[in-house]
């Protein structure tokens, strides 16, 4: 009887699961949480319980021999015996979806380590995603402290790259609200303009300098000083979360929600699939690095004796193997994040380049013509929904309004 329940629970779970993942962010949510914790339980229970407890697995091999009788289902089985395995999920579903409901199936043999434990730490992962993520940009206590030389060498090299270009860029359009603001006739205009040529002059000589040293690679760091992070993950987010604030002046913290929620769902597809892969990368490098952690200590226990198993009846080398591993996954997950980082940014400046107009239309403004004059109408915008008085506001930028009779 008790294999039937298994069964069945494992039939239920899987066609449940199946159905779920057809929604594109439940897919999500099952390859980049729910694949990193089954693949961390799967080596606590294949790995660390056998060698410190000696409490072997399941035989997975020999439930999956039995699979070809899956084909037909659970209750065509002869009256009075119990079936060996769940059936088979309907192979007219779509490859994706087959395949997790037909994994489903199969972890269905451990159903509290590989269908119940694996769901509850996603979830878990899934709540602590921007904590993991501020982790590996070098912010989160202690490792702000650790990686403090790290933060030190980034910001000399990006001091060293664009030297003085974030201030040149602030003189330049200093000057030309001056000269906005200065008569025709003004006495003070010729010199503003010839300040203004030669700051044009020397921001060209900057960029030429940056373009001649990247050599086609994208921009690693960002120019000012007080966005650079310790780590390479930092860094590439920070880049991204600058580009709208030295191309328009938006301060993309403050404004990406709003943008964002003028997007249609179909658009934001890129950016949320790449975010996906973000988190799923880093909790992937998270969970190998602490897998690391483990072996080690693990190793170190059953060496000295003080596991439940000898020394001698376990293989360490296995441990210990497991651990170089686990730091080599780790950090390719890692790296993996980074380029996906890249990604997701580049998608959050093609948001910003062609749809940032109906943030403006929200607020009933509209887009001035010059740059220079659009800069200034996100500053103030930002001042007005940050501070909160009404003198921020840039009225000045209001779109004219129809006539209603």
């Amino acid at each position: 009887m008790f294999p039937d329940v298994v069964s069945s629970l494992a039939n239920q779970v899987g066609g449940v699961i199946g159905n779920w993942v057809k929604n594109p962010f439940n897919r999500l949510f099952f390859y980049w949480y729910f694949l990193p914790a089954l693949a961390f339980i799967l080596f606590q229970r294949f790995v660390v319980l056998p060698t410190a407890f000696d409490i072997q697995p399941p035989n997975l091999l020999a439930y999956a021999a039995a699979s070809p009788a899956l084909s037909q289902p659970a209750d065509s089985a002869p009256e009075g015996e119990p079936s060996s395995a769940p059936t088979l999920p309907d192979s007219s579903l779509d490859p994706s979806t087959h395949f997790t409901a037909l994994l489903i199936n199969f972890l269905g043999v451990d159903m509290l380590y590989f269908i119940i434990l694996p769901f509850v730490a996603a979830i878990g992962l899934n709540a602590i995603a921007f904590q993991i993520t501020r982790l590996y940009e070098g912010y989160a206590w202690p490792v702000s402290v650790l990686l403090k030389p790290l933060k030190a060498r980034n910001t000399a090299e990006s001091k060293k790259l664009y030297g003085d270009l974030p201030k040149k860029r602030l003189a330049y359009l200093t000057l030309w609200r001056t000269e906005k603001r200065l008569a025709a006739d003004d006495s003070k205009l010729p010199e503003v303009r010839q300040k203004l040529a030669d700051l044009r002059r020397d921001i060209q000589k900057m960029h030429d300098d940056l373009e001649s040293k990247a050599a086609g690679k994208p921009t690693a760091l960002p120019s000012e000083l007080h966005r650079v992070t310790p780590t390479a993950l930092g860094n590439m987010l920070a880049v991204a979360e600058e580009y709208p604030v030295t191309r328009y002046g938006i301060d993309s913290v403050l404004f990406w929600p709003r943008l964002r929620s003028e997007l249609k769902p179909e658009e934001l597809l890129p950016l949320d699939s790449a975010k996906g892969v973000v988190d799923g990368m880093l909790n992937f490098s998270l969970l190998a690095y602490l897998a690391a952690v483990e072996s080690i200590i693990v190793g170190i226990v059953v060496a000295i004796g003080r596991a439940p198993v000898k020394p001698e009846s376990q293989p360490l080398a296995i441990l210990f193997g497991c651990a170089v591993l686990a730091l080599v996954v780790g950090y390719a997950a890692y790296r993996g994040a980074v380029n996906a980082a890249q990604s997701m940014g580049a998608s959050m400046q093609n948001y910003f380049d062609y749809n940032r107009d109906a943030v403006l239309a929200k607020f009933g403004l509209k887009r001035p013509d010059q740059i220079e004059d659009e800069k200034i109408v996100w500053y103030r915008l930002g001042a007005f929904l940050r501070r909160g008085e009404s003198f921020y506001f840039p009225e000045f930028a209001e779109a004219e309004k129809e006539n209603k009779v």
